[in-house]
């Protein structure tokens, strides 16, 4: 009944009575019963309307929380409209590589909360808990929330998808297929239960990873574990096959380290046995190299070496078409030599996907 007297009241102000220039109201139900409301003990309510700010950012996602609430770099799109004739804002952002991306959405006020003040209260995050991975739903300011939630999309490698309504505080996510930086393989090696990336660099269809077979595999769209989107086999003669049901899996020669190449465009893929990787510097003239002896259980090429002072850069089967220099936290192909000082190391090499490629380089007393 309580519901019902609401709405009646919700109803004729929605008709523009001045009910408070009388001094009573009588409602009629519908058992021909009547309510009086007495007029002078009914207080008068004002409904605000939200006003939504001028701009609005995603803080944390792939970069730093606060240096994001500094920079302002991740800022939403919006239209040529005024914020109030169109309150809907948009962005893209990159997703983490490998973990899930988690972020929050802050205007101006809230980015000035935490760069001055340290305060993350004026973010706003999803109303329905903190980090479950929802698609859509509703968001609010930290501090209208029992603690601070914030968003998490699960890992998927692909670009983000963020739309907000800041008059009706919700919120859409969705992925960007258009931008599909990552497959995944996914096999016997691991029981089926490890989806290991292979990266797009310039995503354009063409993939590479460098991982251990042994046994059936297969590539799949998706690396979450849902087994959601397209999935690949293929035959023996290189060329891949659409394969949800699981009828074509791919079986490499013998289990061994393996480069994977794929081509979505060509629906091709190409193996190519690691047979060595080794290193090579001035401490041998660049002359010879030195082979790394694979560690299955670790997933790395390790060698213990003694140099003087020298440079040093690791080839794939002793051939310079496949050397990788740079930094050891981001081994790169083609790039400058690593340089170590005189001494013994222990050197592991751990190969998996383009910009995940690293060297642990420990230097032995």
């Amino acid at each position: 009944m309580k519901r019902s007297l609401f709405l009646t009241l919700v109803c004729l102000f929605t008709l523009g009575l001045n009910l408070f220039a009388q001094d009573a109201i009588v409602i009629e139900k519908n058992d021909n019963s009547k309510v009086k409301f007495n007029l002078k003990d009914i207080k008068q309510v004002t409904f605000e309307k939200r006003q939504p700010a001028q701009n609005y950012y995603v803080i944390g996602g792939s970069q730093d929380w606060t240096q994001s609430a500094k920079d302002k770099s991740q800022k939403f799109n919006h239209s040529a409209l005024s914020v109030e004739e169109d309150p809907v804002f948009t962005i893209t952002i990159e997703a983490l590589e490998n973990a899930d991306t988690w972020f929050a959405i802050a205007d101006d006020e809230a980015c000035a909360a935490i760069v001055e003040n340290n305060d993350w209260s004026k973010l706003f995050g999803p109303t329905n808990g903190n980090g479950l991975g929802d698609y859509s739903g509703s968001l609010d300011r930290r501090y209208e929330l029992p603690s601070n939630y914030s968003f998490r999309i699960p890992y998927s490698g692909r670009d983000i998808n963020i739309t907000i309504n800041m008059r009706d505080y919700t919120y859409e996510i969705s992925y960007d297929d258009g931008s599909v930086k990552y497959i995944y393989e996914i096999g016997n090696e691991s029981n089926w239960l490890e989806f290991h990336p292979l990266c797009s660099v310039n995503a354009d269809g063409k993939y590479q990873g460098y991982y251990y077979l042994d046994g059936i595999f297969k590539f799949c769209a998706d690396g979450t574990g849902q087994w959601q989107g397209d999935q690949w086999g293929g035959d023996a003669e290189g060329n891949l096959i659409s394969d949800i049901a699981g009828e074509h899996f791919l079986v490499p020669s013998e289990a061994a380290f393996y480069q994977i190449n794929v081509d979505l465009n060509t629906l091709t893929y190409q193996l190519v046995k690691v047979e060595s990787i080794s290193v090579i510097g001035g401490f041998s003239g660049w002359m010879e190299d030195f082979d790394l002896t694979y560690d299955k259980a670790q997933g790395c090429w390790q060698i213990t070496l003694t140099v003087p002072d020298t440079e040093i850069k690791f080839l794939m089967n002793h051939s310079w078409d496949y050397n990788w220099g740079g930094t050891a936290d981001n081994l790169e192909p083609n790039e400058a030599n690593l340089t170590l000082e005189e001494g013994s190391y222990d050197i592991k090499v751990y190969l998996s996907y383009p910009g995940n490629h690293k060297a642990v380089i420990t230097k032995l007393e």
